[in-house]
């Protein structure tokens, strides 16, 4: 169930386009802090392709996401990933969204393989996933 729950995330809420076979290969990580001093909710692995990076706007706040670019570029190049996606858990999303998103884009660092979701809790993966 859980890898159920993990690939519709990745797939209905994320948007992610990977192809099935990459879901045979599901690894979830709670609670970690990244190099930055970040703190992330979860980290997730798929299919040693697609690396997702979930933290609480609580913990990262808009100035800061350029800080997790660097860290999540780092490792999803030494780890040889595809992707990386940065997931913003957030309460009021519609006034929140577009400071992330704003700030996303003036990041130099990101590449076309780095991509940003602020996303209601409702949506995120459950903690006991």
């Amino acid at each position: 169930m859980i890898n159920k729950d993990i690939v519709n995330f990745a797939v209905n809420i994320l948007g992610c386009q990977c192809d099935n076979s990459v879901f045979s290969s599901i690894e979830k990580y709670d609670n970690i802090l990244l190099n930055c001093g970040i703190r992330l909710k979860n980290k997730i692995i798929i299919g040693k392709r697609l690396m997702i990076y979930i933290a609480d706007e609580t913990s990262l706040s808009p100035k800061d996401v350029w800080k997790v670019i660097i860290d999540g570029k780092t490792e999803r190049d030494s780890m040889m990933y595809n992707r990386l996606r940065i997931v913003i858990v957030a309460d009021r999303i519609n006034e929140i969204a577009p400071v992330y998103y704003s700030e996303f884009d003036g990041i130099k660092e990101k590449d076309e393989r780095i991509h940003i979701h602020v996303i209601r809790a409702e949506d995120s993966i459950r903690d006991n996933v």
